[in-house]
């Protein structure tokens, strides 16, 4: 006995032309090219948001960068030029 359906079957979507707010330090390097360590001191520096997500009592967990407030810091160094240090204005 074959049933007929009446409705659409859904498919998966492609979420890649959203605009997403957080990212991994992977993500942040292959959007804007910022290193690691670079993008870390940033983070220290204070010029940067992040977020680190991690169970009560675990010592590691995910850190989360706020994708924005990278594109702030790029758009506010586009007309000066840092010398490529961290913090420097």
């Amino acid at each position: 006995m074959d049933a007929k359906i009446t409705t659409a079957e859904i498919a998966p979507s492609d979420c890649g032309a959203t605009l997403q707010e957080f990212g991994r330090c992977y993500d942040v390097q292959r959007l804007f090219g910022l290193k690691r360590g670079f993008l870390y001191g940033l983070i220290n520096a204070g010029l940067i948001k992040s977020v680190c997500l991690r169970k009560p009592g675990s010592r590691t967990g995910c850190r989360l960068i706020h994708l924005q407030s990278v594109r702030d810091y790029l758009t506010a160094h586009l007309d000066g030029d840092n010398g490529g240090k961290a913090g420097a204005s």
